[in-house]
């Protein structure tokens, strides 16, 4: 969306071998920005990433909204696909694409309607009469109904239906200070933004809530998140809300009315405008995701996306490339043999270090070592033995629980051990996923979206004594009975959620391949941001034990934005069952001894030049 205002628009581009961005604005962990970057004034992304970008002309008219292959075009500003103009168009109100064909554009500053272009034929008309959307703004759809917000004088607010060649006013005299963003959520919730901010003092802004029948709900004060005002508001995959909040992204995590800042402060003098998201998945170093971003007016100056930070496969590849191509561009005369032996101790000190196990050999191998256990309430009779959970899985399918499985019972844990013998085994943190938990979950009618799941923590840990959670992620919003089931696509980094597939006994399906195997896989990458890893104490290069610890689904525990994590429980209920543990980037320990002789042989060779 766009406020009746002149913008200049400055773009930086900026480069260095050690960040991709010099822009003033920082992601969160977890989340990169992805190098996108084009101006306009208002846009929008349609699921196959067309980039539609409007552009106002307030004074002459003849505003346009510009329509390209993808954001790679529209930074390059290339030949659009379609252009849609009028001589009547001064300034937009919100563009969204209804799917990959159809555009939806409000203009708000002579017409005051909404507008469809069809991209494939070019063919453009209005949804509504001229002027019967007085500051159109927001456009969002709900089903194939298509809803305006209107940007009226403070506590005026309003939203429409347009429908049929016509608009009418469905809610009406709402918000404190300006109507702005609108959104659905899977649920039909309707959310607004308000600007809280008649006079323009920085008020923080507004999330006005309503229901499926647009009863309203409480509001959420956006406080917290840092910034002020309310702008646009988008939602990813998980239901999450971003809403533009002038200086700051406000985040709502789904299901919870708690705001919070989502990445850096904006520099300048920032005046944070629309959002919108495409993909699927887009929490933290997990999903393909992307969420962009006017940041037009701040130092940022262009409109940016926003995804999960790659893999570590990537990572360490091209970390490895940056860091050969620098010393070969350092060159010491005396003698290339000396530079050439510098190189190759350079890369063995980094293969030790773990900088390169993205390109290791990795060995396959299931927990052989029960080191410790704790059982919880309501502990199953007959299923007491934790060597149960050793060697390799036994699922039962989508319609059946294995019962060749360790119950943790009601809060209990357990934690497993890798070695062999004289054989020191450990987890390192590779390309993809890294091992597998199987649990004994099953589906209610082979329907994957009703699992009878049981929760588990799990914890990962080098020495023994500290451990590091996977932060866990769970939308289920009310509790579940004894014998509910769980949707899996509303949990992230839980075990216990999916059926397992893999069956040593009876069947060949590979119980280290995280696509067919079924159960539950974990990305040691995930905990890079985790301070145990920071500071240490965990090496996700040598991970020596798995702990896993029962969820109490009762709402007692929380995820990692402070929801309330329900699964089934009460009566007859005794915790999660642990049926195996497969790793699929595993080695036999390389100690952290070899280390210091390949950094040693390197500083030697570097005194020698």
């Amino acid at each position: 969306m766009q406020l009746r205002l002149a913008r200049i628009s400055v773009v930086v581009i900026g480069f260095c071998l050690v960040s991709i961005s010099q822009a003033a604005w920082i992601p969160p962990a977890g989340y990169t920005r992805t190098g996108e970057s084009f101006a306009g004034d208002a846009f929008a992304v349609a699921p196959d990433g067309k980039v539609a970008v409007a552009t106002a002309n307030f004074a002459a008219g003849g505003a346009t909204v510009k329509v390209y292959a993808n954001a790679a075009a529209a930074q390059a500003a290339a030949s659009p696909l379609r252009t849609f103009t009028d001589p009547t168009f001064h300034a937009w109100g919100d563009l969204t694409f209804a799917d990959n064909d159809m555009l939806l554009f409000s203009e708000n500053f002579n017409n005051d309607t909404v507008y469809r272009g069809t991209v494939s034929s070019g063919a453009m008309s209005s949804l509504a009469p001229i002027g019967s959307i007085p500051n159109a703004g927001g456009i969002a759809l709900k089903g194939s109904t298509i809803y305006v917000a209107a940007a009226n004088n403070p506590g005026t607010g309003a939203v429409y239906i347009v429908s049929g060649g016509s608009a009418s006013a469905t809610l009406s005299n709402l918000g404190t200070g300006f109507l702005g963003g609108i959104a659905f959520d899977s649920a039909g919730t309707m959310l607004l933004t308000d600007t809280n901010d008649p006079s323009f003092v920085n008020n923080p802004g507004k999330l006005l809530r309503f229901d499926s029948a647009l009863n309203p709900l409480s509001t959420i004060d956006l406080a917290a998140g840092g910034g002020s005002d309310a702008y646009d508001v988008a939602l990813d995959t998980e239901g999450d809300a971003f809403v533009t909040t002038n200086s700051t992204i406000t985040l709502i995590p789904h299901g919870t009315t708690t705001a919070q800042q989502f990445g850096s402060a904006f520099t300048g003098f920032p005046f944070i405008t629309n959002l919108d998201y495409v993909g699927s998945g887009f929490e933290p170093n997990s999903g393909s995701g992307k969420l962009y971003v006017n940041a037009v007016f701040s130092d940022d100056g262009s409109i940016f996306s926003i995804t999960p930070i790659p893999e570590p496969a990537s990572v360490a590849i091209v970390g490895a490339g940056a860091i050969v191509a620098l010393l070969r561009r350092k060159r010491n005369l005396r003698s290339e043999i000396s530079d050439f032996r510098f190189q190759i101790a350079a890369l063995l000190a980094l293969a030790a270090s773990g900088f390169l196990s993205a390109t290791a050999r990795a060995d396959h191998f299931y927990a052989t070592q029960v080191i410790d256990r704790t059982a919880g309430t309501q502990q199953q009779a007959g299923f007491t033995d934790p060597t149960l959970a050793l060697g390799g899985p036994r699922g039962g399918g989508s319609s059946s629980a294995s019962i060749d499985t360790y119950n943790l019972g009601n809060g209990g844990s357990l934690t497993l051990g890798f070695n062999d013998g004289d054989s020191h085994r450990v987890i390192f943190n590779g390309p993809g996923e890294d091992f597998i938990v199987s649990e004994n979950a099953f589906y209610q009618n082979d329907d994957p979206h009703k699992s009878f799941a049981e929760f588990m923590f799990v914890e990962v840990s080098s020495n023994g004594s500290d451990f590091a959670r996977f932060p866990v992620y769970s939308s289920t919003l009310a509790a579940v009975g004894p014998f509910g089931t769980i949707d899996p696509d509303k949990t992230y980094c839980i075990a216990g959620v999916h059926a397992v597939y893999a069956n040593v006994d009876e069947n060949t399906i590979d119980p280290f391949d995280p696509a067919a195997a079924g159960g539950d896989a974990f990305d040691l990458n995930k905990l890079v941001n985790n301070p145990l890893v920071t500071s240490g104490q965990v090496n996700l290069s040598l991970i020596h034990y798995v702990r896993l610890i029962d969820i109490v689904g009762d709402g007692s525990s929380s995820d990692a934005y402070g929801r309330p994590i329900f699964d089934p429980t009460g009566a007859g209920i005794g915790g999660a069952d642990v049926d195996s543990v497969a790793v699929i980037n595993g080695t036999n320990n390389p100690e952290p001894a070899l280390i210091a002789p390949a950094g040693a042989f390197v500083l030697l060779l570097a005194r020698r030049r």
